[in-house]
């Protein structure tokens, strides 16, 4: 009966695993967090140009529905930081700087209610 038990069990958790791997892809997530990688990394190298951004916002856009992948993402390579160095840069008139400037200094500390940050 345990090893019936065991086997449940770890067919739920591989269950949960792909349909959670199926939704990424399906949705879209995984597609927009790997051009937002590859964006932030051109923008850190300052080889960014100003026809990018409708990638930004399309990435964007799609993520902000999503606000767990979003603020995972933003945790681990500063996506809004980078945004807003791409816009200081190509488009210093964009009345958004000030807001996404303030939104970049308050970072948060928890991604689905687990510590990211550990002092």
């Amino acid at each position: 009966m345990d090893n019936g038990l065991w086997i449940f069990l770890l067919l739920v958790v591989a269950a949960v695993w792909y349909g959670r791997a199926a939704y990424r892809k399906r949705s879209g997530i995984a597609g927009a967090a790997n051009n937002l990688r590859k964006l932030v990394d051109r923008e850190r190298r300052g080889t960014s140009e100003a026809s990018d951004l409708p990638e930004w916002e399309r990435s964007l856009s799609l993520l902000d529905r999503h606000p767990s992948e979003y603020n995972q993402l933003n945790m681990e390579i500063g996506v809004v930081e980078a945004f807003v160095f791409f816009l200081m840069r190509h488009y210093p008139e964009d009345e958004r700087i000030g807001l996404l400037r303030e939104e970049a200094s308050f970072r948060k500390d928890t991604v689905m209610g687990f510590k990211v940050n550990r002092p």
